[in-house]
């Protein structure tokens, strides 16, 4: 049950920021090609990862787990610090137009992207290691965090250009 509760909740702030998005910059099609650049790079990871050129290693998923926890807590944290007056000009540069804000919105699609091959190491070690049908949902949960996440960070990304 709390799985289509997640499902919805999901469906809906994807859906109210797209449609957002789309009221605020008009006739651009950004969702459509959020949209399109989200699945091509899902299937371009999933060939990288097919074809053993990028491997979900045990060093690869501490780095990349690493890499997304330093990235989420220190978001975290200036989000704290600018609830009392603290880093507006770090927030600023870090989410702003400018080439700072460019590069953080790319750190933040190629590690999402890197993310994807964690999913798509888990689903194949889980079937490897005979999981339980009823666990399938936790992959297809993981999978579907990271790809509502890549789909916004290059809305955001698109969003920026003049």
């Amino acid at each position: 049950m709390t799985g289509h509760i997640y499902a919805v909740a999901e469906g809906v702030l994807l859906g109210g920021l797209t449609m957002m998005v789309q009221l605020r910059y008009p006739g651009q099609d950004l969702a459509l090609l959020a949209g399109c650049y989200t699945a091509a790079t899902l299937i371009g990871m999933l060939l990288l990862y097919q074809l053993g050129i990028i491997k979900a290693t045990a060093g690869f998923n501490r780095g990349v787990f690493a890499a997304t926890a330093g990235l989420a807590i220190g978001c975290g944290l200036l989000w704290i610090l600018s609830m009392f007056g603290i880093g507006h000009g770090v927030m600023s540069a870090l989410y702003g137009n400018g080439t700072i804000g460019i590069v953080f919105s790319l750190v933040c699609i190629v590690l999402a992207a890197l993310n994807l091959v964690m999913d798509f190491g888990f689903i194949e070690q889980g079937a490897a290691r005979g999981l339980p049908k009823n666990m399938e949902w936790v992959a297809a949960v993981g999978l579907l965090v990271t790809l509502v996440w890549l789909y916004f960070e290059i809305l955001r990304l698109l969003t920026k250009r003049k």
